[in-house]
């Protein structure tokens, strides 16, 4: 285990807007947010997340964690993220289990000129630094096709009918960058609005005020009612990331929604990861949050302490 006083010297790195002689470097950085409920500890998911874009990226490996409280987070997590951020505005999302209902804030929260907003329960595998060159030629870079965990792409969502019912885009804010300025700041507002009028919005779209609320569904909406999918979706290749829900991996008669049951998975030296012996080489959305065992962060630790010695 990492003594905080390690901690503070492998974590200490951010990537910040800076001038030297006259040369202007953008910031980059990832973000998400972790707002713990009664039975899901997000912070601690955060900072795995942290953790394995230490372990794995060359280039860009700064996490800002949006939180409810401050306070909330631990010492011992809090030396991994590039900053704390307390939501910037009213909390959304009290009386909610997902708590994504608040994600239109990250725009405002984040301390970067170029951001990417990832979910809390993803793991970075191998380094993509290569995808910021790409990603940096647009505005706004969404996720429109994800894969399963044997590489293949996820054709059809059954978690989406509704979406392809009322023609509804099929893109994922699990992977999402953006740029400040005007595009971002728009599509963020929209999605802001959709959060604080959601059943209005589901009356209108699907016919019905009993849809959950989910921060893909409003991003969805968004896009397509704004005009701009042209202007967010530009290769289906990446962004991506692997979804590794239970129902979408192609199984027969697998309807746990813990993976883990159905097929076995191990972390190399290099805290890469193999499933089914299938090498993940995207970042990696595990969804079932006890994938993060105490282990695995001891894992994760201990790799970057023996990485900082070499």
């Amino acid at each position: 285990m990492l003594t905080l006083g390690m901690m503070r010297l492998l974590f200490k790195t951010s990537v910040k807007l800076r001038s030297i002689k006259g040369i202007c470097i953008v910031s980059k950085g990832y973000i998400t947010i972790a707002i713990n409920s009664r039975n899901e500890d997000y912070i601690r998911a955060a900072y795995a997340l942290a953790l394995s874009l230490k372990a794995t990226q060359k280039k860009v490996n700064a996490l800002t964690v949006v939180v409810e409280d401050r306070n909330a987070v631990d010492e011992r997590y809090r030396q991994a993220f590039d900053k704390v951020v307390v939501l910037p505005s009213k909390n959304l999302a009290v009386n909610s289990t997902w708590k994504v209902e608040n994600y239109y804030q990250l725009y405002d929260a984040s301390p970067y000129d170029e951001t990417v907003t990832v979910d809390a329960d993803t793991l970075f595998v191998s380094d993509i630094s290569d995808w910021w060159d790409e990603m940096g030629k647009y505005d706004i870079d969404i996720t429109s096709k994800i894969y399963n965990y044997k590489n293949e792409i996820i054709k059809e969502n059954c978690f989406r009918k509704d979406f392809y019912k009322v023609g509804l885009p099929d893109i994922h804010n699990g992977f999402l960058y953006f740029k400040k300025g005007r595009l971002a700041h728009t599509l963020f507002k929209q999605i802001e609005k959709y959060a604080v009028e959601w059943k209005t919005i589901t009356k209108r779209i699907y016919g019905s005020e009993n849809i959950h609320y989910s921060s893909d569904n409003a991003l969805n909406i968004a896009v397509q009612e704004l005009g701009i999918i042209s202007e967010c979706i530009h290769s289906d290749v990446i962004p991506t990331f692997v979804h590794m829900k239970t129902l979408l991996q192609g199984w027969e008669n697998a309807e746990d929604k813990d993976w883990r049951k159905y097929i076995n998975y191990e972390f190399d030296e290099n805290m890469g990861l193999k499933i089914g012996g299938y090498t993940i080489k995207i970042p990696f959305h595990y969804h079932i949050r006890e994938f993060i065992s105490d282990e695995l962060l001891e894992k994760y630790e201990c790799f970057l302490e023996k990485s900082q010695c070499l």
